[in-house]
This record gives structure tokens, sequence and C-alpha cells, in this order.
């Protein structure tokens, strides 16, 4: 059994610092544009557009036979902003560092939003141009969100949701018009909300309730949250993280997680070919506390999985792991130089992961070609436009953690994270031409 935990090293992280974002598209340039104006600038929330406008490479990449950084030559990418959001309303639920979630069912359709924000009622912001402009779209009163969203199409979208009252009533939120307007699913009464949703099929939709106690599950609806089935998963699971359930058909489905709430706890993941109405246990290489992250494509699937870490760090860095028999057996791939969250593939050897350096604090985006084996750091924005300057009062871009990625395209990749700012915290959109 491969074991990798002896070869994790890390350096205290700075403090906690506010969240970003990142995505990808053709064009060469986008107008600078803001939605409305910018009003009071040290509480709101915004999301700078951001262009790739060349391939990224690496400054980094960790060899799998020793598990160690290898410095390699690197192209430096060009980004530029290119329009500004106001979200105020993703920290006005008490947080200002709530986490930002993007799901971009195609190059066009892009939907974020911020799970925990509900006062003053709860947003997603909407895009129907590939991220140039945004709208809000206002989920139904007294409910917020639990989940990202999982599209089925670039319209017809679900995501978990709670209500604020009365307490433990969880549920799903549905659009079939694009967030023109949201109806609620009822869960049944007493079942946890849900960390997790997949939207394989018309007639399916999968979610994992958070475990509070028992066994953990996935709960399926057929006729649109009408009826709901749970089916247990292998014991002990605990499905926690955001992006830890993936249906790529109807048929095949694999969750990721760990054994318990805790860093002693031991990395495990969970397949089923029968729409999530049974699961087994998926045998992964030795060594990990937890899987955080999984994408697949039919059969093929990489994860993102994390071992003990040192200095201060409660996890080293980040290894794929990948499998080809839909979440039977997983194989150890190459290391990311940081703590990745968040993963996103426009294939099975094309993918791009974000989250946070272990050393220095600040956002890390990774990509890889080769299916996991190796992975190469991209190199991040970091100097503003003028107008950009004028715009947000900032003088420098200065990027501290990337949340969430989608790729709807192999041309068009989204990605979230945080900028932290004297002004501020500013949710920044980055777009690459070449995925």
């Amino acid at each position: 059994m491969e074991r990798i935990a002896d070869y994790f090293e890390g350096t205290p992280l700075s403090e906690s610092v506010p969240t970003l974002r990142l995505l990808s598209t053709e064009e060469d340039s986008v107008p600078a544009r803001s939605r409305r104006g910018f009003r009071r600038p040290i509480a709101a929330a915004l999301l700078l557009i951001v262009l790739i406008a060349g391939a990224f490479s690496a400054a980094y990449a960790w060899p799998t036979s020793k598990m160690k950084p290898q410095h390699v030559s690197t192209t430096p990418t060009t980004w530029r902003a290119a329009g500004i959001i106001e979200q105020q309303a993703w920290t006005a639920g008490g947080s200002a560092f709530a986490q930002a979630l993007i799901t971009c069912p195609s190059p066009t359709a892009c939907y974020s939003l911020a799970p925990g924000s509900a006062q003053g009622g709860t947003l997603v912001e909407v895009s129907r141009d590939g991220g140039r402009d945004w709208s809000s779209s206002h989920l139904p009163p007294g409910w917020r969100l639990t989940s990202a969203l999982a599209c089925l199409t670039t319209t017809s979208c679900v995501a978990g949701v709670i209500a604020t009252a009365p307490l433990h009533q969880a549920g799903i939120v549905s659009t079939d018009n694009g967030g023109f307007s949201w109806s609620i699913w009822y869960l049944p009464i007493g079942m946890a909300e849900l960390s997790n949703v997949a939207y394989p099929a018309t007639t399916r939709v999968l979610g994992t309730p958070s475990p509070t106690t028992g066994t953990s599950s996935v709960v399926i609806t057929r006729d649109q949250g009408h009826n709901w089935s749970s089916y247990p998963l292998p014991d002990p699971f605990v499905p926690d993280s955001p992006e830890g359930l993936a249906c790529p058909t109807a048929s095949n489905c694999v969750v990721v997680g760990s054994t318990a709430y805790s860093l002693d706890a031991t990395a495990a993941t969970a397949w089923s070919v029968t729409g999530g109405e049974s699961w087994d246990t998926g045998k992964i290489p030795g060594g990990f506390h937890r899987v955080n992250a999984v994408t697949c494509t039919s059969r093929a699937c990489i994860a993102l999985a994390n071992g003990p870490g040192k200095g201060g760090h409660p996890l080293g860095p980040s290894v794929s792991i990948t499998t080809t028999t839909a979440g039977r057996t997983w194989h150890l791939g190459g290391t990311a130089a940081g703590s990745m969250t968040s993963l996103a593939c426009t294939g099975s050897k094309h993918c791009w992961a974000g989250g946070m350096q272990l050393s220095v604090g600040d956002a890390d985006l990774a990509g890889t070609f080769d299916g996991g084996a190796t992975w190469h750091t991209a190199v991040l924005p970091s100097e503003m436009t003028a107008d950009e300057e004028r715009a947000t009062g900032l003088t420098e871009l200065v990027i501290q953690d990337i949340s969430s990625i989608s790729c709807p395209s192999p041309t068009a990749c989204v990605a979230v994270g945080v900028l932290a700012a004297a002004s501020g915290d500013v949710r920044v959109i980055l777009r690459s031409t070449s995925g």
C-alpha cells in the first residue's frame, strides 16, 4: 500500500483571510464595467471578472516518485480585471469570509453563491454572458444555502437549503428557468441539511445530509422532492466536503470524505453503479486524512486528498488520486504545492485545482494535463489597471484563497476565491482562454 504521510512538510499559515474566485473564456479582452455603484467599501464584497490572456505554466511541480518539490521554468500568464460586482449580501449573514462557490453549466451560463448568507435575503448571482455581467437572483424568503448548485442544463439547477425558521427543516431549492424564479422541495422533517447535491438526470437528484449521529447516507428523489429515499453509506463515513459527490451518469456515483470529523481520521471513498441506491467502499492509497474534492467523467475520476501536516498546518499538501474503475480502486498521482479544496476537469486529463499555498498563505491555482500525474502552478495576477484601481480603491491584487472552480468546456474554466484588501473583501473571477 502506498503511503505519503512521511513526505509532507509545512510551515504555519497566515491568519484567516477573505475569499476569491476564478474562471476561463475565449476572448482576449473584456471591457471593464460595474453593475451598480460602489458603496460601503469596507463592508462590501465585490467581484472582479478577470481574463486570462495566456496559457498557465508551472512554478513548482511535485513528482510522484519522491513527493518533493522540483523547480521548473515558467511562462508568466497575463491576467486582466474586466468588471466589478457588488456582493454585500454575501457578508450580511455575519461572516466576512463566507465561502464563495461557482457553477458554470456552459461557457456563458454561470451561477455564484455563498452558503450560509441569509440576512436580508439569500442571493444567487447569475451571469448569462460568461461572467462579464452579473445580476442578483433572490431565493424564497427564510431559506439559506447549504451547498453549491448542481445543474442538469444551463437553466435547470438545484442546491441544498435550510430554513431559518422553523429550525431543522431542510430542503432543495430548484430553478428551471436559469434563476429567474426558485421553488423549494422539502426534505423529510428532521433530516439534516444537504452539504452536497448531484443532478445527473431529470428523474434523479441526490444529496448527502450532513451527518449528526449514526450512519451517513445518500438521499434520492425521483419526483422533484415529493418523495425521498435514503441509502446508507459504508460505515464509518463523513461526506463533509462541498465538492464531495460526483455522479457523471445516472448510474455511476462517487462520494469522498473521511471516517470522522477529526484530524486523525482516515480518508474514505465510496462508489455506486446503481445510481446511489447501494454503496461500496473504495480502495485508496494509505496515509491520507481526508479526500475533499472529486470530479468524474463516466468511469474515470480524479480526487484531491490530504495527509498529515507539520509545522502548524492541520493538513499536508494535496495529492491527486485517480480511478478508471468508477471508484472501486484508486491510484496515487502527483502532489500540488498547496492545500487544495476545489477541483474541476474538462476531461480525464486536463484539470484545475484551487486552494491556498502552505508556505505563505496566498492563493494557489494548479493545473494538470496528464490526469493528475504532475501539477503545475499558475501565475496569478498582481497588478491592476488605472480603471480597476479607481473602481476598487486597491493598488494591487493580493489573492489569498481559491474556493471554487468550474470548467464547462475545454476552453472555459472559472474559479472563485478571496482577495484580501484594506478596503474589504473583494471576490475575484478569473478567466482563461486556454482552459
